[in-house]
């Protein structure tokens, strides 16, 4: 390893600080796999980059419209006439406040986190939802995984979110909430399977089903939360001619 490491050093190659998270970094701007968004828009990573494990562990992939700003809001706006106003606007302020989240003035000592509440052929699996996640750089869907790869995704990205749906077991996914509001700390083995490594728990939590009330018993969690109660879209019409707004919906999410 000294011999490798003598041989890069006479190569001179540009030096890189590797991140343990996506999102924002003071002093840097907003970390993504493909460069880094900053006021002057995305620059290439110069000196700083994501660590390689974060390409699994946040599937995130920021893009710019190629209609600029006029065009992303247009997307957006249609986006919150796709189910009650009640439940796309709370959403998506919610979002927009993790976009800022670790900014100046944007901190708090416990982040919330959502809880969507959602009857069947609510829009929660394949909906408006997933569509607002796509829409914030988010490429993966909702699901129920092992908690050691929930604790990971957990750690990747402090502006990103972890989406548990439909979860069978809360109480050990309740702890993980509860110490990712805070910011706190997990420690896991390392990866030479005999020492042991703390990660820092930096994503925002948004957990949904048919019902949580297990997950909402503690006032801790219910203090934590934003609770949506979503109805049923079923039989909305489309702003833009005589049939389902679901057609516009699906229209949007093949794109």
């Amino acid at each position: 390893s000294e011999r490798l490491q003598r041989y890069l050093e006479s190569q001179e190659p540009p030096e890189y600080r590797g991140v343990a998270w996506l999102g924002w970094h003071p002093g840097i701007g907003s970390v993504t796999h493909e460069g880094i968004i900053t006021a002057d828009g995305l620059v290439p990573h110069e000196g700083v980059m994501p660590h390689p494990r974060l390409k699994e562990w946040a599937p995130y992939r920021y893009g710019f419209a190629e209609g600029g700003f006029e065009e992303a809001k247009a997307v957006l706006r249609e986006l919150l006439t796709f189910h009650v106003a009640d439940v796309t606007t709370v959403y998506a302020s919610w979002w927009v406040a993790n976009i800022l989240k670790g900014q100046e003035g944007f901190g708090a000592a416990h982040w919330p986190y959502v809880a969507i509440v959602a009857v069947s052929e609510s829009g929660k699996t394949r909906g408006v939802f997933p569509l607002m996640n796509q829409a914030f750089g988010c490429t993966q869907g909702g699901g129920e995984a092992t908690m050691a790869a929930t604790r990971d995704a957990a750690s990747a990205h402090n502006n990103g979110l972890v989406w548990a749906d439909d979860v069978e077991d809360p109480t050990q996914l309740m702890e993980l909430i509860r110490q990712a509001t805070s910011g706190g700390t997990k420690t896991k083995k390392a990866m030479n399977r005999t020492g042991q490594e703390s990660v820092k728990l930096v994503n925002n939590f948004c957990v949904s089903g048919e019902s949580l009330g297990s997950i909402l018993a503690e006032k801790a969690q219910r203090d934590r939360s934003i609770q949506i109660d979503v109805p049923s879209p079923v039989g909305r019409m489309s702003r833009h001619g005589d049939y389902s707004q679901y057609d516009d919906l699906e229209n949007l999410l093949n794109r």
